[in-house]
């Protein structure tokens, strides 16, 4: 009977190994399924933060192309109209009245 006991303590032993084994795998898995999360969440994060900075810039060379356009706009619009003071003020121009054909 001793030896019938012995084995059963063994046999008791070893099931509780093998639970504890079990339980410590299920914690690993669960934290690495959490550390995972985490790093997923991270590069949302800074995928967001990247797209934020992508359209500010985008955005402030947009402004700075329409400024630039506006800049040359005007520029072209104050050459013309310094040309234009330059014509007749009758809106009629003189040509030579003799042509050679």
């Amino acid at each position: 009977m001793d030896n019938k006991m012995k084995v059963d303590r063994e046999i008791k032993d070893a099931e509780l190994r093998t639970k504890l084994v079990i339980a410590k795998m299920e914690i690993a898995e669960r934290e690495k399924d959490r550390e995972i999360r985490r790093k997923e969440q991270e590069m949302q994060e800074n995928k967001i933060k990247l797209e934020h900075k992508f359209n500010m810039r985008k955005l402030e060379l947009e402004m700075q192309l329409e400024l630039e356009k506006q800049r040359k706009s005007s520029s072209e619009n104050n050459t013309v109209s310094a040309l234009l003071q330059f014509l007749p003020k009758n809106n009629s121009v003189n040509y030579s009245q003799s042509f050679d054909y």
